[in-house]
């Protein structure tokens, strides 16, 4: 669930630059506190007493909001990590390409970059990292109530790969999880 909205738009700069920046984390926006509050009115997580979040603005943001708003107890402890950064890729394709197709292009070429290991982030590095935190998870998640706070495609991939620990050994089966059009 996206809970925290945010533009990746910068100033002078069209939409699709601004993605570019974004996906190779040039740039790292703020969350609108005005939409994630409305989001998040009638939520409680108030069971939340350990909240994981990438090092990015907009993760630790939204972890400060949920404690400050009192969605989380009060008392959650916070831990930022570098495991649940978004994943780094260049989007690969033309302003005239992404204006025709918007987010589906940038999902295919995620798609395609994945398979033929040409993310910024290489397929050894991202399974490392998605191994390391199942590890984590792994040593809290019998005493703790854990809220992980990243970013899209870290979490298809990882909810793909605990779904499919093959997914590194066959990145085509990536075809059969996201469907670029949604």
């Amino acid at each position: 669930m996206k809970i925290a909205p945010y533009s990746p738009i910068q100033k002078n700069l069209s939409r699709f630059e601004s993605v570019k920046l974004l996906t190779t984390q040039k740039i790292n926006p703020r969350i609108n506190q005005k939409l994630t509050q409305n989001i998040l009115r009638k939520k409680s997580l108030r069971k939340i007493d350990l909240i994981i979040t990438s090092n990015l603005l907009r993760a630790k943001e939204t972890a400060k909001f949920l404690t400050k708003n009192f969605i989380v107890d009060k008392g959650a402890r916070i831990i930022n990590s570098s495991l649940l950064n978004e994943i780094k890729f260049k989007i690969g394709c033309s302003n005239k390409d992404y204006e025709k197709e918007k987010s589906n292009i940038i999902r295919k070429n995620f798609i395609e970059l994945f398979i033929q290991d040409k993310l910024i982030d290489k397929r050894q590095e991202i399974q490392n990292k998605f191994t390391t935190f199942d590890r984590l998870i792994k040593k809290w998640e019998k005493s703790r109530n854990i809220l992980c706070i990243s970013h899209t495609f870290f979490i298809k991939l990882y909810l793909i790969y605990r779904d499919n620990p093959h997914l590194f050994d066959n990145p085509k089966i990536l075809w059969e999880y996201i469907n670029p059009n949604e």
